[in-house]
């Protein structure tokens, strides 16, 4: 969770606010070209199994995202990514959300760029 900001371009940096166990909330800096904005979120991990995201508070009416691991064998992993975020605001959810759309294919690809390097 803190190395997001180094794996994922949009997120500018990451304060871990709890962690208990496997849930960890944290506040997140994002900056999208000119916008800029924070949320805090509670990640909770089942290793080797998911990932899940939920807001706490923040500019987003719904925010909830998912990765999912799949095993396909002793060296393969399918890694599935799910995204539901709708703004408060409607003129952000039209500017932001478009970024946040095409910023979905590179959170991928650099993720697994990541796992690969572990």
């Amino acid at each position: 969770i803190k190395s997001y900001p180094e794996v994922l371009s949009y997120i500018r940096a990451v304060s871990v606010l709890r962690e208990e166990g496997n849930i960890t909330d944290a506040r997140v800096r994002v900056g999208l070209r000119l916008l800029n904005f924070s949320y805090d979120c509670r990640i909770t991990s089942v290793p080797f199994e998911r990932i899940d995201v939920k807001l706490l508070s923040g500019p987003f009416r719904k925010l909830d995202a998912s990765w999912q691991f799949t095993p396909l064998g002793e060296s393969q992993t399918q890694v599935s990514y799910s995204l539901d975020a709708v703004f408060n605001n409607p003129v952000m959810e039209m500017t932001a959300g478009a970024l946040f759309a095409s910023q979905i294919h590179h959170s991928i690809s650099a993720f697994e760029e990541r796992l690969k390097m572990a």
